[in-house]
Parts: structure tokens; C-alpha cells; sequence
């Protein structure tokens, strides 16, 4: 019979494979610890995406601390997903401090990150939250999208100013109208 030797791109791919079973997924890093496989960034990556798909962002800060005791270097996409791990979880004051940690370190935060701190700000009843993010994405000249308007609206509902919310929305049909002579 022939044999598979279990690696990191082995581990790796089946990480990638657990989606939103992040229990599954930490027994997967575990296993690769006690077999002394090397852990890189893509593992923790997929380890960290499986507790942002299932809201379990204890899971999530954690591996973020055994990241950074292995010396492996935080990317923007473990970052991402573990702010997206605590919107998930509800937890916009976690997903906050980690977007001031990263931005203290000067990593590039992107759109995506930035949606999922604005989505764990909705969720939070954040409204003011949401809207001085909105401010830091203009100021660092990142480009709105669809997610990023819906997702800040959703967070004006809880908010005394309905205005920010008709603004936000005349800003999203003026960006993704169809061009004249087009029918929708």
C-alpha cells in the first residue's frame, strides 16, 4: 500500500478543507505540533479562517499569540480573519483593538478588514465606531465597496442620525448605478 507523508502542504490542505469547523481545525494544528510538523503562516491562516467562518474569536486570538511566540510574521490575511472572527462573534471592541495593534505595527489593512471592523461595529450597536473607520479608510485612500456601504448603513440603523444612512446610500446607488441607456 502506498504511503502518504503527512508535511506541512498536506497538513495545510486539510485545514483549508475544515471551512467553519474550527474545533476540527485546532485538533488538525495540535496534531501538527505533536508530530512536529512545521506550522507556517498559511496553517495559521486556514486555522484562523475556520474560527472567523464559525464566530469563535477565542480561538482566533489565540492563535494570533502562537503566531507571533513562533516569530512567524503576521500577513494581512490572518489579520483580516481574525478580525472577522470577532465581528462574527460579536466582540467589536476585540476587533477594534486589533485593528490599533496592526496599525501601530504600519501593516497595510485593507478593505476587507476593514468591512469585517465596521461589521462587528454594527453588530455592537457601534454606530460612531463605524463611521470613524469609514473616516480611516478615506484617509488611507481605500477604495469603498458594496459590503463596505451596506455594512456601514446597517450600523447607522442603531444610531440617532438617519442622515448617515441616506448618505451612505446615495453615495452606494450614485458608485454601482448602471451607466445611462442601460436597464437594470
Amino acid at each position: 500500500s502506498a504511503h502518504v507523508q503527512l508535511d506541512t502542504i498536506t497538513y495545510n490542505a486539510a485545514l483549508l478543507a475544515c471551512d467553519s469547523d474550527w474545533a476540527l481545525a485546532l485538533g488538525l494544528l495540535v496534531t501538527m505540533a505533536a508530530s512536529r510538523v512545521e506550522l507556517d503562516i498559511v496553517t495559521f491562516n486556514a486555522a484562523v479562517s475556520a474560527c472567523a467562518q464559525s464566530g469563535e474569536w477565542v480561538g482566533a486570538i489565540m492563535l494570533l499569540s502562537d503566531l507571533a511566540a513562533r516569530s512567524l510574521q503576521l500577513d494581512t490575511k490572518v489579520f483580516s480573519a481574525a478580525v472577522s472572527a470577532c465581528a462574527s462573534g460579536g466582540e467589536w471592541a476585540r476587533a477594534l483593538g486589533l485593528m490599533a495593534e496592526v496599525s501601530a505595527k504600519n501593516m497595510h489593512i485593507d478593505t476587507w478588514t476593514y468591512n469585517a471592523a465596521v461589521s462587528a461595529c454594527a453588530k455592537g450597536n457601534e454606530w460612531a465606531k463605524a463611521l470613524e473607520l469609514l473616516g480611516e479608510m478615506r484617509a488611507r485612500h481605500l477604495e469603498f465597496d458594496a459590503t463596505t456601504y451596506t455594512t456601514a448603513i446597517s450600523a447607522c440603523e442603531h444610531g440617532p442620525t438617519w442622515q448617515h444612512s441616506l448618505a451612505l446610500f446615495d453615495q452606494l446607488a450614485s458608485k454601482f448605478r448602471p451607466p445611462s441607456g442601460l436597464s437594470a
